[in-house]
């Protein structure tokens, strides 16, 4: 008898609305949540060490703003000019990653 009844109005366009309406809030909560959290990290983070740090990995500090290192990010045309003046740099690191390493000698039997 229950059943049937809840059958016939859980159907009824009055509870489709009430359960879009109350879909639509729920996801409007997650977000403004998720904003307030990005909100007080930045704030954080800004408080902790003077940069405010997004989660896209811009650092924005008072005098402009720079990307943070380590991030894939696409190169801008003053980084290829960049790029070519450490050239001499990027091999010598390159040769000594080559060198094989060798076992210390003085280690006790």
């Amino acid at each position: 008898m229950v059943a049937k009844t809840f059958a016939k109005s859980a159907n009824h366009p009055r509870h489709l609305f009430c359960g879009a309406l109350i879909t639509i809030l729920a996801q409007y909560l997650v977000v403004s949540l998720e904003a307030l959290t990005n909100i007080f990290a930045a704030v954080g983070s800004f408080y902790l060490t003077g940069d405010i740090i997004f989660n896209q990995g811009l650092s924005m500090h008072v005098e402009g703003y720079e990307w943070v290192e380590g991030l894939s990010l696409p190169p801008t045309e003053s980084d290829k000019d960049d790029d070519d003046d450490d050239s001499d740099e990027s091999s010598e690191n390159e040769s000594f990653l080559e060198e094989p390493l060798s076992p210390p000698e003085d280690l006790p039997p």
